[in-house]
């Protein structure tokens, strides 16, 4: 056996079983309003699951059991399923997890998430872009005031890069943004998919006060490569 041929059988030897486990940290499930439980979280390629210190509430998804994912930080996220609630009229279950060890949804661990999961999710952290086509600084427009922050466009995703708590969004192009149009040099809409309580049909619209002329060649390529 040649050198090289060893080298990537120890390659293959120590990083194929970490893969295959993938990330482990600890969190506090929130039973709300029926208290709580600790356990051992693991996000893998196979999907999520829960071991928790009352095999009671031990928990396993497959990918095609999540419906969303909705990461408010990385310590703090909420997993929706296809589970009714039919006390609730038949909404759709939402499991709510804190972490209390370990890294949490990272990049890392959710690149993984994004990986696996073809549907929408809510990302209110904003990700790194690895080259910035186009950056403007904005207003965020609520309903009642509003929240400042930086606006970029990469290939495959914008970002709403916010100072605000949970106000923060990043978009997958192909899978969370459904439109995007503007009405004047300094006006912006996105809408994009966001589950709130019963699934996942609703889209909510994003509206953008800019600080600076919209580049409207940028706008219109924008339109015409990226949302046909």
């Amino acid at each position: 056996m040649s050198k090289f041929i060893r080298f990537l059988a120890i390659i293959m030897f120590f990083c194929v079983p970490a893969f295959s486990q993938g990330y482990t940290f600890r969190v506090r499930h929130d039973h709300n309003p029926w208290g709580e439980c600790l356990g051992e979280m693991t996000v893998s390629p196979s999907g999520i699951s829960l071991e928790s210190e009352d095999d009671r509430h031990d928990l396993d998804w497959g990918w095609v059991d999540i419906q969303s994912v909705d990461r408010q930080s990385v310590s703090k996220f909420t997993i929706l399923t296809y589970d009714d609630r039919k006390w609730l009229a038949g909404k759709d279950r939402p499991f709510r997890f804190k972490v209390i060890e370990g890294e949490g949804l990272s990049s890392d661990v959710f690149a993984l998430v994004l990986d696996h999961l073809r549907t929408p999710v809510v990302d209110r952290v904003a990700a790194p872009i690895d080259e910035v086509l186009y950056e403007v600084p904005v207003r965020h427009l609520h309903t009642f005031g509003g929240c400042e922050g930086m606006l970029r466009f990469g290939r495959e995703r914008i970002v709403f890069d916010s100072g605000e708590k949970g106000e923060s969004r990043t978009w997958r192009i192909y899978t969370e943004i459904t439109g995007i149009w503007s009405s004047g040099i300094y006006e912006l809409d996105i809408v994009a998919r966001e589950w709130k309580g019963g699934g996942l049909s609703r889209e909510r619209e994003f509206r953008f006060q800019l600080k600076e002329p919209l580049d409207e060649d940028f706008y219109f390529r924008l339109r015409r490569e990226v949302l046909p």
